[in-house]
């Protein structure tokens, strides 16, 4: 299992997702952007939007003036810090902060690329990934989440510590910029942007997967597919067989 293509079939089949996984690209402002991948025709109002349009099949290449979305901008490194102007605060507290102090809290605790070192940022689902990836990001349930968790510890049983901002900046801050930072899978909740979207279910999560995790994991998913809790809840009687198994009576 050597190719992204190949990952890509793992990811999907062991744990049955819908969407395809999205590779992420960040392209670095002294790279030279690449031609292969379309830009959007109209300005888009955030990149969770572009996101959501990779989950569907789509290839893109998002520059500074292709996104309108400030917070996001900041975040992914195109621009200075956005969390000091008056419109961010303004608009987190009119949507899920009592006060503009909490908001400013909020902001100031996002984690960020640093400012400026970000040209463009290229997304496609994992199979159609040509020039690299940094993040591959999923569109899983809470069971789908489970048994990733599940093949992030699998060799080494240690927790996973996850970093989430409770949707606002879930997308471009909890599971792109916090993988590619620290190297490590994060979950975030859908935030305000994603949730506008009617292709986006309520009980969906996110879930970024850092390049050097990513052949690993899917390893690792391949080993869990074959263990008897995997098979039994995967089975058409699921969790009747899987109860039964754990209690000793096998059916």
């Amino acid at each position: 299992m050597d190719n992204v293509q190949e990952m890509a079939k793992v990811y999907r089949r062991t744990l049955q997702l819908k969407s395809n996984p999205v590779a992420i690209r960040i392209v670095k402002d002294q790279e030279e952007i690449p031609v292969q991948l379309q830009t959007p025709e109209t300005i888009l109002p955030s990149f969770c939007h572009a996101i959501i349009g990779a989950f569907k099949g789509k290839s893109l290449l998002l520059r500074r003036s292709d996104v309108r979305c400030d917070l996001g901008l900041a975040t992914l490194g195109f621009k200075k810090d956005g969390s000091k102007s008056a419109k961010p605060k303004s608009a987190l507290q009119r949507n899920g902060f009592g006060n503009e102090t909490a908001a400013q809290v909020s902001l100031s605790k996002g984690i960020r690329l640093p400012a400026g070192q970000t040209k463009a940022i290229a997304m496609s689902p994992l199979e159609k990934a040509v020039i690299g990836v940094d993040v591959v990001l999923l569109k899983v349930n809470s069971e789908q989440a489970f048994w990733l968790l599940t093949a992030t510890q699998y060799q080494t049983g240690h927790r996973t510590d996850l970093s989430i901002g409770t949707g606002f900046q879930g997308v471009c801050a909890d599971i792109i910029v916090y993988p590619l930072l620290n190297h490590k899978v994060n979950l975030t909740v859908n935030g305000i942007g994603d949730r506008l979207s009617p292709s986006t279910a309520k009980n969906e999560l996110f879930a970024g997967v850092p390049a050097a995790l990513i052949k690993p994991i899917a390893q690792n998913l391949i080993a869990i597919s074959q263990k008897p809790d995997f098979k039994h809840f995967h089975s058409p009687k699921g969790f009747l067989r899987a109860a039964s198994w754990r209690s000793g009576h096998r059916p």
